[in-house]
């Protein structure tokens, strides 16, 4: 009996010993391989024309398909896609934003915790020392999280290493996205003659957090009184057979941020490939009722 009991406690043992090995090395490869990653020379994502006096307008993708910046006199434009996360779209703004009104059109991943600073490309391939350990006091689960998601296994990493490879260390992260894939689908962005093929995506399959959208109202807010910004915000354009809107979720970022606009639908006819991304005609008609809503505020003034 007891020496059952001893062998069991060996090969216990030898199990936790073997563990405690295989988790060390996993932890040990995870810290190598995340150090060179932030330590890698950067760009950083591309910056915009700083031009503006007025306003700065910060968004996603929605931003750089679904407002004509030409339209908006004194206003800068910055568009920074979705797997930058909200994390590193304002990190942008505290060093670009400028004028006295900071308008944030809010795509639907800032109200979500996940996306904040998402284990993506793009963050990897932009984010620096300095600001990972900032994102390690902000949001520690977060920065935990994207530690240990940095594997050889990760096709997010595998990509970062295939683009640092292929452009030999030098890259430049466009911000401003571009519509891709053919000659038929540039028309369909900037005419008006093809419509979005609508798909099920609905906004009440995402994880929303109402404590999260209060930090990110803090956290804008605490920027905007530092640079004397008012702050403006408003909804990103969507497809009505796309989402279906979540009346908590209107009601909280109603009473944390000053709408400039109801959240309401946008036909088929005026999108291009998703659910906000808008053709020409519908960038248009979006530019055209943003300015009337900025010269109501005051912010910007009659032609």
């Amino acid at each position: 009996m007891s020496k059952n009991s001893s062998t069991s406690s060996s090969d216990l043992n030898s199990f936790l010993a073997k563990t405690g090995v295989f988790v060390a090395v996993i932890l040990v490869s995870n810290m190598i391989l995340l150090a060179a990653i932030i330590y890698t020379p950067k760009k950083g994502i591309s910056k915009a024309d700083a031009n503006a006096t007025k306003v700065s307008v910060l968004g996603g993708s929605n931003v750089g398909y679904d407002i004509d910046p030409e339209r908006l006199d004194h206003a800068q434009i910055l568009s920074t896609a979705e797997p930058y996360g909200f994390f590193l779209s304002f990190e942008r703004c505290r060093h670009e934003c400028v004028g006295k009104v900071l308008l944030l059109d809010m795509p639907y991943s800032w109200y979500t915790p996940e996306k904040y600073a998402p284990a993506s490309y793009p963050f990897y391939s932009s984010v620096t020392p300095q600001l990972y350990l900032k994102l390690l006091w902000k949001k520690p689960e977060l920065a935990i999280r994207n530690f240990l998601s940095t594997s050889i296994f990760n096709t997010e990493v595998l990509l970062y290493w295939k683009n640092i490879i292929a452009a030999h260390g030098s890259r430049t992260n466009a911000a401003t996205p571009a519509p891709t894939g053919g000659a038929n689908n540039l028309d369909a962005y900037h005419t008006c003659t093809n419509h979005y093929n609508p798909q099920k995506h609905f906004i009440s399959q995402m994880n929303y957090s109402p404590e999260h959208i209060k930090f990110i109202r803090s956290e804008v807010m605490d920027f905007a009184r530092s640079k004397q910004l008012e702050v403006l915000a408003k909804y990103p354009e969507l497809n009505k057979d796309n989402y279906r809107i979540n009346p908590e979720l209107v009601k909280t970022i109603n009473l944390n941020f000053e709408m400039i606009n109801q959240m309401e639908s946008w036909p088929d006819s005026l999108m291009y490939d998703q659910w906000y991304h808008m053709n020409q005609c519908g960038k248009e008609a979006n530019t055209a009722n943003i300015e009337k809503a900025l010269i109501r505020k005051g912010v910007l003034s009659h032609q």
